[in-house]
Parts: C-alpha cells; sequence; structure tokens
C-alpha cells in the first residue's frame, strides 16, 4: 500500500521506482503523486508500467511527474533496461 511504499523510500536508499500500474485501482496515481510531492523522493527517477494507455493515463502520468511510461504489451526486459540506463546516464550528467 501507499504507506508501505513511502517507508521503505524514507528508510532505504532507492535509486529507482518502478511502478506497475493496475488500471481498476487510482492508488497508483496518488502514490505517484506522494512520491513526487515528497522532499525526499521527488528526484527519485519513476517508471510507470501500465497495462493499457487507457485516454488520458500516459498525460496524467507524466502531469504528475513520472519520468518514463511504458505499456506493458511493448515494455520487454529489454527496453526496461535500456531505460533505466539512460535515466541513470541523464542523472549522472
Amino acid at each position: 500500500n501507499e504507506t508501505q511504499a513511502m517507508e521503505i523510500i524514507r528508510d532505504q536508499d532507492i535509486g529507482l521506482i518502478l511502478i506497475a500500474m493496475d488500471m481498476e485501482k487510482r492508488e497508483n496515481f496518488n502514490l505517484l503523486s506522494l512520491i513526487k510531492m515528497s522532499p525526499l523522493a521527488q528526484k527519485i527517477p519513476v517508471i510507470v508500467v501500465s497495462p493499457a494507455n487507457l485516454p488520458g493515463t500516459k498525460k496524467k502520468v507524466y502531469d504528475i511527474g513520472a519520468e518514463l511510461f511504458m505499456e506493458k504489451i511493448t515494455a520487454s526486459p529489454k527496453k526496461v533496461v535500456e531505460a533505466v540506463q539512460k535515466l541513470f546516464e541523464e542523472a549522472c550528467s
């Protein structure tokens, strides 16, 4: 749940957050919002993987502050790894 996730983020040295979105639960947007509003967590890159690109979902995810949105159907492990590498390269430059 959101509270547990935020406790882990607060207590651990987290370099990246991957949210596997469940379109039936709106709490994913709440968690993303909490992360991006938190002074401790807002700089942590977030990748959101969604089972589908429902109308408005991608825009909302980016509006909240996610660094990357991927559809599950096209998010192969290789593409996720490449996206993570790119985010870390950008963060280090």
